[in-house]
């Protein structure tokens, strides 16, 4: 009777004959209706998280290495974990020109990537990180169930998500909630979750070079904590599980009293 979408850039010929759409942001609900479902049999549902369950962080202290994290599937088409992997390499030899000539000095000196996740270019990315000699640079995690994820998200220092397309972007709300800085590509998922920008990082998708950037500016200036008070708040408020799952009883029971 209903159908979900989760993600952007279906294909809608496998959606037809629903009473009812939803759509779990307003990027794939503009989306859908973009290419050409009936805008009439749309909702929006935002989708949500437990945020209960995720253990903020409260040590903002900085050593001399930054850890970020990137949680997902394995999955160069869409996650772009070698477009992180591209800018680590770009990031690592700029800090190293910037030492050895001591044009700059920063506390931090190191950056260290870890992938949170297993898919079907794990063994490509592996061989990308040994191409590029960042063996001591990179950490596979593997696959972590959610319960470790809301964990150790706190752990790090900056949640990425560089996707090329993204219908939400689950992840990220999920180190709202670890009050975690994030650095986002200018998807509309994603986005959505950092009210534009406002809340988060953002480089431009697909520009191995500008995502460097973005990660040297939050080497060098850090965290700015206010914005991870106000994202984090405004995660609680928007992307809670307890009031997805009160829309969702709602409209299913709108959809059988019809």
């Amino acid at each position: 009777m209903v159908v979900t979408f989760h993600n952007t850039r279906l294909d809608l010929n496998d959606f037809k004959g629903y009473k009812k759409g939803f759509a779990i942001s307003e990027a794939v609900k503009d989306d859908i209706i973009n290419n050409g479902y009936n805008r009439n049999n749309v909702v929006l549902i935002e989708n949500g998280i437990p945020c209960n369950e995720i253990r903020d962080k409260t040590d903002f202290k900085r050593d001399d290495t930054v850890h970020v994290v990137q949680v997902s599937r394995i999955f160069f088409h869409q996650k772009r974990q070698d477009l992180a992997v591209q800018a680590l390499s770009i990031l690592k030899s700029r800090l190293d020109t910037e030492f050895r000539t001591q044009n700059l000095k920063l506390k931090v000196q190191k950056c260290v990537m870890h992938f949170v996740g297993d898919g079907p270019d794990m063994d490509k990315l592996k061989e990308l990180v040994s191409q590029l000699g960042l063996e001591n640079d990179v950490v596979f995690e593997g696959f972590k169930d959610r319960q470790w994820v809301f964990e150790h998200l706190r752990d790090y220092d900056l949640f990425l998500q560089p996707s090329d397309y993204e219908g939400f972007g689950l992840t990220v709300a999920e180190a709202c909630a670890a009050k975690l800085p994030v650095l986002v590509s200018d998807v509309e998922g994603p986005l959505e979750v950092i009210d534009g920008g406002r809340l988060g990082m953002v480089f431009r998708h697909g520009e191995a070079d500008d995502l460097a950037d973005k990660l040297y500016q939050f080497i060098r200036d850090g965290y700015e904590i206010p914005i991870v008070e106000e994202a984090y708040q405004n995660t609680l408020e928007h992307y809670s599980i307890a009031k997805t799952t009160q829309r969702y009883i709602e409209e299913y029971e709108t959809v059988i009293n019809s």
